[in-house]
């Protein structure tokens, strides 16, 4: 009798340690699928034009966008991308950035990010809200199509140093407007965030 229960209670830490690396497993396939989801609509036409306007505006009007392209699908990636790039730049996650944005915008995160742990300094990030993000400028050629965004959020930013406690700077009205591209050429469905701007 005494043996069984104390085998039963050997058990539980095996059960547990099962249960973790089951939820690890998990968390790290939803973050991979994320990631592949970002952008998963199709490429527009190329009509060699460039266009400013919001959302349905010509260029992504029914048409003249071929069926794989999915607008709306489009903008939920484009949100998902958002979040998921901010997020890597307050962790310093150069390895993630790199895999979502171009050469150049990489660098310019790259040298906000070593200044900033040059200084010993740490930033985190927590979105509060994120309104639905709108088209607002697009350009297609043969070549590659870029599609412009703005997002609006409210983000809850702390800042603070290894030696001092977090200290809260929000929730802060963030205005973005940021460019992806794609080549036409390029394989798989993603697309790259070529530039940033704030409004």
């Amino acid at each position: 009798m005494g043996e069984t229960v104390e085998t039963g209670n050997n058990l539980w830490p095996v059960v547990l340690l099962g249960l973790y690396w089951a939820y690890l497993l998990i968390w790290h396939e939803r973050q991979q699928n994320r990631q592949k989801a970002l952008f998963s609509s199709g490429l527009p036409p190329p009509n060699n034009k460039e266009r400013d306007g919001r959302n349905g505006g010509a260029p992504l009007s029914a048409a003249n966008t071929p069926l794989e392209f999915d607008e709306e699908n489009f903008l939920i990636g484009a949100a998902n991308a958002y979040e998921f790039i901010l997020e890597a730049y307050a962790a310093g996650n150069l390895d993630a950035l790199a895999q979502m944005v171009s050469p150049e915008v990489l660098q310019a995160f790259a040298e906000d990010i070593h200044t900033r742990q040059a200084k010993g300094e740490r930033l985190l990030l927590t979105f509060v809200s994120l309104k639905d993000p709108l088209i607002v400028r697009t350009k297609f050629d043969d070549a590659a199509a870029e599609i412009t965004v703005r997002f609006e959020a409210d983000i809850f930013v702390s800042e603070g140093t290894s030696a001092t406690s977090d200290e809260p700077v929000g929730p802060l009205a963030a205005i973005d407007v940021w460019t992806f591209s794609r080549t036409r050429k390029a394989k798989g469905r993603s697309w790259t965030l070529i530039a940033t701007e704030t409004a």
